[in-house]
C-alpha cells in the first residue's frame, strides 16, 4: 500500500497498473493518500482548508470559479456545508467533530481530482 501510495520506494518486485509494466512517477498526480492524522491548518476555516488544498494540487489553468465550484461539490458531496465557515481549530462545542475533521482531510485529497484513493 505505501508503494500504490508513493510513500515509499518500492525495493523488489514489479508494478503494473491495467496490466502493464508502470513506474509510480506516471501516477503520482491520479492517487490520493488521507493520513490519519490531521494535517489541516488550524487557522483556516473548514472551506478554506479545502480550498487551499485544491490551489496547490490542481493546475494553474483552473480559475478561480471552477476551483470555487468544485470546493462546494466537494462540501456537499462530504456533508461539510453546515461547518464551512468554522475554523479547524474550534472544538466540538463549536460544532466541530473529529469526524468532520476526518472529512476534511478526505477533502483536501479529493479536491486534486484523483482516480484513486487510500487512507
Amino acid at each position: 500500500m505505501s508503494v500504490l501510495m508513493g510513500k515509499v520506494t518500492r525495493t523488489a518486485g514489479t508494478l503494473k497498473i491495467s496490466r502493464t509494466l508502470a513506474g509510480m512517477k506516471n501516477f503520482k498526480n491520479l492517487i490520493g493518500y488521507v493520513p490519519q492524522e490531521d494535517i489541516a491548518i488550524e487557522e483556516l476555516n473548514v472551506r478554506e482548508t479545502i480550498r487551499y488544498a485544491a490551489r496547490i494540487k490542481l493546475p494553474n489553468s483552473w480559475t478561480n470559479m471552477e476551483v470555487d465550484d468544485r470546493v462546494d461539490s466537494i462540501l456537499k458531496a462530504l456533508n461539510l456545508t453546515h461547518v464551512a465557515d468554522r475554523r479547524m481549530r474550534e472544538t466540538l462545542a463549536r460544532g466541530i467533530s473529529g469526524g468532520h475533521r476526518k472529512r476534511v482531510n478526505l477533502g483536501m485529497e479529493l479536491a486534486a481530482a484523483p482516480v484513486c484513493i487510500f487512507g
